[in-house]
């Protein structure tokens, strides 16, 4: 059975939470969780009121989560768009995926798709992409400059004065001068 979203969202007191949708494995419900609306798929078992099988974080934003749902064929797509974080593993993978390959390209968990990068800086996994894809340790290009750690008490690298945050992602930081390859 396809998703069905429910016209007037019911309110679920064991979960405190919003049911979106179901469809004949999952509910679909929203909680608030920290300063995130956290999306969760709850499974139609025994198991409903103690788990959650997958889950996806969102701004506070209960109506960007219902877009978000209301948007998402669960069918052919892994994943609703929209999350910055996927607090559960393994990422879900939609029983009939093979129908929009584009959509189900392997993603971060922070949402993004890997080949497009991720907009959280230092994300591992998208790290361990760019290396695979490059041939290199990190993600770093092979002519990827050393910078020079700020010493303490400063927020600046001595090679080049800019803080770590200036420096572009693929650039490397040491504490040995022997390393540094930054000449400004």
């Amino acid at each position: 059975m396809p998703m069905q979203h429910h016209t007037t969202p019911i309110y679920d007191d064991h979960w405190e939470g919003t049911e979106l949708a179901a469809d004949d494995t999952y509910r679909y419900l929203w909680i608030w969780q920290g300063s995130n609306i956290r999306l969760i798929a709850v499974p139609k078992n025994e198991d409903s009121d103690w788990a959650y099988d997958h889950a996806w974080c969102f701004p506070r934003d209960p109506e960007l989560v219902a877009r978000a749902v209301a948007d998402w064929n669960p069918d052919t797509q892994d994943e609703p768009n929209g999350w910055h974080k996927r607090p559960t593993q393994p990422a879900r993978r939609a029983p009939r995926r093979e129908e929009e390959p584009e959509y189900n390209r392997p993603r971060c968990v922070h949402g993004c798709y890997l080949a497009d990068g991720c907009r959280t800086v230092n994300c591992p996994e998208a790290r361990e992409h760019r290396a695979a894809q490059e041939g290199t340790a990190h993600g770093e290009t092979p002519d990827s400059p050393v910078h020079s750690t700020p010493p303490v008490g400063s927020g600046l690298t001595p090679c080049c004065h800019r803080t770590p945050f200036e420096l572009p992602r693929t650039d490397r930081m040491s504490n040995d001068p022997a390393l540094v390859t930054c000449r400004p």
